[in-house]
């Protein structure tokens, strides 16, 4: 899983998503939190890798929730953070 949480495009995409899952957004976040937009973006993305990029990478990732989800630390995970199942036919879709 570890590999899943290094800096990349995928995870600056994930830890977004993750936000969009709580209904806010990582620019929300960031705001919040009086952190600069674009170092969460590099930080995220590893243009930013020093200790204090790392530490706010640690920070985005459980903030955004996506480091205690399972189902989207799976490897070849696809479907969005919070896309529900409400039917059967979208039940047996899924192989569920």
């Amino acid at each position: 899983m570890m590999s899943r949480l290094s800096p990349s495009v995928d995870l600056y995409n994930r830890v977004s998503a993750g936000f969009v899952g709580q209904n806010s957004s990582l620019n929300k976040f960031c705001t919040g939190e009086g952190i600069n937009r674009r170092s969460a973006e590099s930080a995220l993305k590893g243009m930013w890798n020093g200790p204090k990029g790392q530490k706010l990478r640690t920070q985005l990732i459980k903030a955004s929730g996506i480091a205690n989800n399972p189902i989207s630390n799976a490897a070849g995970h696809t479907t969005p953070a919070a896309a529900a199942i409400t039917t059967p036919e979208a039940f047996a879709y899924w192989g569920c």
